[in-house]
């Protein structure tokens, strides 16, 4: 008994080739466009979208190239004789070694598949081998012969140059790897001579390098950098804005190194291939256009060639305009530019803001939010969707996606950050010895609030409600303080409307919020202070069974009214409440005003990020790399340079 109508059979057997070859050019445009995107965007369909076609795009190709290897040129089809259909399809073998090869905006989705270049290496043989199986088997003395030799060689090219960009991207690799050889060593000696700025961004770039493969950075080396960016002996000071963009170039450049072709793309090898590459197809298009004619072959396929044809001079092209609005062909430029112009004072504003290139984007710039009494309180999800995804296992995912939304970074929250970073340096007694290995460093940088209560404001008796508790522990306790403030203030002083808040107020929310989406989201770039999914229970529990108290939060009562809330406090036992209510307090009892708490409050959270940023692991912030970017990985990256991560974090990891 016959499964399928015989018509079904026929029209499968007929469109098979045709309909994987679409499919594997549809893989292969995605991933040239959204490749790259995912570089500076954080946006989950992104993400989804680049990680399907990723995983399907090698499967689909070398499916497709396999039923071309066993298609049959003898056997009794009329339609297949009758329309020369065959022969044209094996044209389209090149074609997929190409996308084999990949596009240059993406070669590994994560890390891990850099490990996996072996793999690669052996499908490289199997895949080149099949292709020459077709070639040769439908050799003839037509033009189509002709024009598949130029194309074969540059499938076979690329596809060999992503083998060798994975195994040039594993981790053993990369730690024996020198940056400043890709952006070429002489070059570097004529910028030495010419820009000093420029020199400042390769030493930064370099030692960034260094710490994500996992080697010492020595004492020397951070102390050039953190002259680099804090403007000693002479070298002009930079902005907190400058600071930011800077670490934005260095991690830029290590998700090129981890992730794209860059490595082959800036030599000159790779340069005259791609000439070559585009040059070969361009002239594949205009002679199939002028000699191939379309009686002689099916009108399905002749549309199908020129799809490939003009989608891989498109992704050729595509791939050369991102590459020439890059960080590195502005290096070039700005190079070329200070060569002609001697003068040191010119130096400065040229590689930040060179005419031809102006300023791209190069992370997402956001942060992600999560807010804990809108992800404890929420509505019991009953939809299809969600019975699947717990069928599934990943309704925790779902959830968090959910209930995440995203956060500018702004100029005053950088301004912020870098301003405590360096109030930690410039504070320290011991300026010689390396700030996170001493008694006093690590007092300085506890993450917990010490240094900004106990020195600044005087105020550690507010640190008593999370004495000898964990670090993840304390963050939960000051993140439901800081939303009852808030709430407080919207609602008492601003009547609803959030822009009439103060700025540090807005900054701490956000900060609050963020530092809770990595807890939940990103645990993987948090310490390992080891919340208790108990806690954690526990914590969602009880702001469950107090929501109602929680959506009108303390405010400055009457004494009777102060008494009856204590007596809630004592019933309830939450220190997020005691903390949120002496915040409060603050400002009728001690005669602060409003801008002077969210001040303190903000000042806190920075120092709990900072010490989150101290602990996480180079690797975790390298896979994040491929999200649009953290914040935290910024902080990380400006933490290190300064000098303020313990001794122990720079030993290889």
């Amino acid at each position: 008994m016959q499964s399928f109508p015989e018509e079904a059979i026929t029209f499968w057997n007929q469109w098979q080739i045709r309909l994987l070859v679409l499919l594997s050019l549809t893989f292969q445009t995605v991933l040239s466009i959204f490749g790259s995107r995912r570089k500076f965007t954080a946006t989950f369909w992104i993400r989804a979208l680049v990680w399907s076609s990723y995983l399907s795009a090698d499967w689909v190709a070398t499916v497709a190239l396999g039923n071309l290897a066993r298609s049959d040129s003898a056997r009794e089809d009329k339609f297949l004789k009758a329309n020369g259909e065959i022969q044209l399809q094996a044209f389209w073998a090149p074609f997929l070694l190409i996308h084999l090869g990949g596009p240059d905006t993406i070669t590994a989705y994560a890390l891990q598949d850099n490990e996996l270049w072996l793999r690669h290496l052996l499908s490289l043989v199997v895949q080149v081998g099949v292709a020459i199986y077709v070639y040769v088997r439908f050799w003839s003395t037509s033009v189509l012969t002709y024009l598949a030799t130029p194309i074969f060689i540059v499938g076979a090219f690329k596809y060999g140059e992503r083998v060798f960009v994975l195994y040039s991207s594993t981790k053993e690799r990369l730690k024996k790897f020198n940056l400043l050889q890709v952006i070429h060593r002489k070059w570097i000696g004529e910028i030495r001579e010419t820009s000093r700025r420029l020199l400042e961004v390769c030493t930064l770039i370099e030692n960034c390098a260094r710490l994500f493969t996992g080697q010492v950075l020595e004492y020397g080396d951070r102390q050039n950098d953190r002259m680099i960016l804090l403007g000693e002996e002479g070298i002009k000071e930079k902005s907190a804005e400058e600071i930011f963009k800077i670490t934005a170039i260095e991690l830029g450049f290590m998700y090129d190194l981890l992730y794209t072709k860059a490595k082959m793309i800036y030599s000159g090898f790779g340069i005259s291939a791609r000439c070559f590459s585009l040059l070969f197809s361009v002239t594949a298009l205009v002679f199939f256009s002028i000699f191939i004619h379309s009686p002689a072959h099916p009108l399905a396929d002749i549309i199908i060639t020129y799809l490939l044809l003009i989608c891989t001079i498109f992704t050729d092209l595509y791939g050369f305009i991102l590459h020439l609005f890059s960080d590195w062909t502005k290096f070039y430029l700005s190079k070329r530019r200070n060569g002609s112009h001697p003068d040191s004072s010119t130096y400065d504003a040229t590689f930040f803001s060179h005419p031809l290139l102006g300023n791209h984007k190069r992370w997402c710039r956001s942060m992600g939010q999560l807010n804990l009494l809108s992800y404890c309180i929420k509505d019991k999800i009953t939809t299809p969707s969600a019975a699947v995804g717990k069928l599934l296992a990943i309704n925790k995912t779902l959830e968090n996606q959910w209930y995440v939304t995203r956060a500018d970074v702004n100029d005053d929250l950088e301004k912020l950050i870098f301003g405590e970073l360096k109030e930690k340096i410039t504070s320290n007694t011991e300026p010689e010895e390396q700030l996170g290995s001493t008694a006093t460093g690590q007092r300085t940088m506890a993450g917990r609030g010490y240094y900004v209560l106990e020195h600044r404001y005087n105020k550690s008796w507010l640190l008593k409600c999370t004495a000898s508790r964990s670090y993840d522990f304390n963050l939960l306790v000051w993140h439901i303080a800081t939303d009852l403030c808030y709430r407080d203030d919207l609602h008492k002083l601003c009547n609803g409307n959030a822009n009439a808040l103060h700025r540090s107020c807005k900054i701490s929310k956000r900060l609050s919020d963020y530092m809770l989406y990595l807890l939940l989201v990103c645990p993987s770039l948090m310490p390992e202070d080891n919340l208790l999914e108990t806690i954690y229970m526990e914590t969602c529990r009880q702001m469950e069974h107090f929501s109602g108290l929680l959506e009108e939060p303390p405010t400055v009562m009457t004494p009777e009214e102060m008494q009856e809330w204590t007596k809630k406090i004592a019933s309830a036992k939450r220190p997020g409440l005691w903390l949120s209510y002496h915040l409060q307090s603050l400002q009728s009892n001690q005669d602060w005003n409003n801008g002077r708490k969210w001040e303190m409050i903000s000042e806190v959270w920075v120092d709990m990020l900072a010490y989150a940023a101290s602990y996480g692991t180079w690797n975790e912030h390298g896979q994040h790399l491929r999200k649009g970017g953290e914040l935290l990985t910024h902080v990380r990256l400006l933490v290190a340079h300064l000098g303020l991560i313990p001794e122990y974090e720079y030993l290889p990891q």
